[in-house]
């Protein structure tokens, strides 16, 4: 679990712990066993999941574009306008102007029906990612994380509305 929260000046990142994923610790390498949406039986989700990859909560309606850090491109773009030549080009990067490729973090499965009255939310996932470079975290925080939420209803086209 990653939090930022704003501290005086620097924004202040604090760093969890989570138990496994899996079914059975001695089987880490088969990627059936883990309970994040793998499972069809959703009661055995686990809430979530860190590091590696999302196990997206609708696998139909994905992100079309990488997920990019507005902070690398702000500050690309304010460096090309300064005519010094961006850190992105520095290292070969085409595609500075666009921002760095963010960093999977974490996957949180909240479920959020009961709290706000919205039956869509029967199923809901949190997917954290965050920019590589200590520059943007530390400049822009806001900018250098990104969280996207999936929800559906209990009745939908991927889960069982009720477990047998």
């Amino acid at each position: 679990m990653v939090v930022i929260e704003e501290v005086g000046e620097k924004p202040t990142i604090h760093l969890g712990f989570s138990d496994s994923s899996y079914l059975d610790d001695d089987e880490v390498d088969d990627p059936s066993l883990c309970l994040a949406h793998n499972s069809p039986f959703w009661s055995d989700w686990d809430g979530g999941k860190i590091g590696g990859y999302p196990s997206w909560l609708n696998p139909r309606d994905l992100p079309t574009e990488p997920i990019r850090c507005r902070a690398c491109a702000d500050r690309f773009k304010a460096e090309k306008q300064k005519d010094q030549q961006p850190e992105g080009e520095k290292r070969g990067n085409k595609e500075g102007e666009k921002g760095t490729l963010m960093k999977f973090i974490c996957q949180l499965y909240c479920p959020a029906d009961d709290d706000t009255n919205n039956p869509m939310a029967f199923h809901r996932t949190l997917y954290v990612f965050v920019c590589p470079s200590p520059k943007c975290i530390q400049s822009s925080p806001t900018n250098s994380v990104v969280v996207l939420r999936s929800q559906m209803g209990k009745y939908n086209d991927f889960y069982p509305p009720f477990l047998q």
